[in-house]
C-alpha cells in the first residue's frame, strides 16, 4: 500500500484552522503543521529537515499562509518563497496565501516545483509566476475559522490550491466518474 501524500501547513500561529486540516485529510493527505513561532533561522532549519523523514520516492508539498497562520501564510509564506527559489529536495508543490512580501517579482522557481500564490486586494506586488488576486478580500479570506472568511473567494482559492498540490504530486482525479456517481444518486 502506498503512503498518503505528505502536506506541510505553516503559518505564524501556534495552531491552525481545523477545517482546513480536515479538508486535506478528506482529500487523502497526511497533514503536518509547522508553526513559524521562533526565529527565522529556526524556521528555515526546520524546513530544511522536512525531507529527512521521507522514504525513498516520497515527495511533499508546503502550503504557506501569511497574516496569522496557514499553509505558508504571511511571514512564513515570505520565508518559504525565498527559500524555494533554490531546489528543496523532494518538494513538489508550494502554495502561499497572502505573503507579506515576495522575492523579486521576476524571480523563478525550479521547473519541477508547482507554485501558486494567493494575493489580496492589499497586496502591492504581482509576481511573474502563477498567482491569483482576489479583489475585495483581506488576509484571512481563505480561513474558515475567521470572521473575515469570504464565502466566494475562500472556496475558489481552496480549489486552486488543491489543483496545484495534486499537480505537484501527479494525482489525477477522474471528475467525470465522480459526476456520474453524483448524478446516479440524484436521480
Amino acid at each position: 500500500m502506498q503512503n498518503p501524500p505528505k502536506l506541510v501547513l505553516t503559518s505564524q500561529d501556534a495552531e491552525f484552522d481545523p477545517v482546513t486540516i480536515r479538508n486535506w485529510h478528506a482529500e487523502g493527505f497526511k497533514v503536518t503543521y509547522l508553526p513559524y513561532t521562533g526565529t527565522q533561522k529556526e524556521f528555515e532549519r526546520a524546513l530544511q529537515l522536512l525531507p529527512d523523514s521521507l522514504e525513498l520516492g516520497e515527495k511533499y508539498a508546503i502550503m504557506l499562509i501569511s497574516l496569522f497562520w496557514m499553509i505558508a501564510y504571511g511571514d512564513a509564506a515570505a520565508v518559504v518563497l525565498e527559500m524555494a527559489q533554490k531546489p528543496m529536495p523532494k518538494l513538489c508543490a508550494l502554495v502561499a496565501y497572502y505573503p507579506t512580501m515576495i522575492p523579486a517579482p521576476a524571480t523563478g522557481f525550479p521547473p519541477s516545483l508547482h507554485v501558486a500564490v494567493h494575493l489580496t486586494k492589499s497586496s502591492s506586488f504581482a509576481p511573474k509566476y502563477k498567482h491569483y488576486v482576489y479583489p475585495d478580500t483581506n488576509p484571512g479570506f481563505a480561513e474558515a475559522d475567521l470572521e473575515i472568511f469570504d464565502k466566494v473567494a475562500g472556496p475558489l482559492a481552496w480549489s486552486r490550491t488543491l489543483g496545484a498540490v495534486r499537480k505537484g504530486f501527479e494525482i489525477e482525479v477522474d471528475l467525470e466518474r465522480i459526476w456520474e456517481e453524483h448524478m446516479a444518486c440524484e436521480f
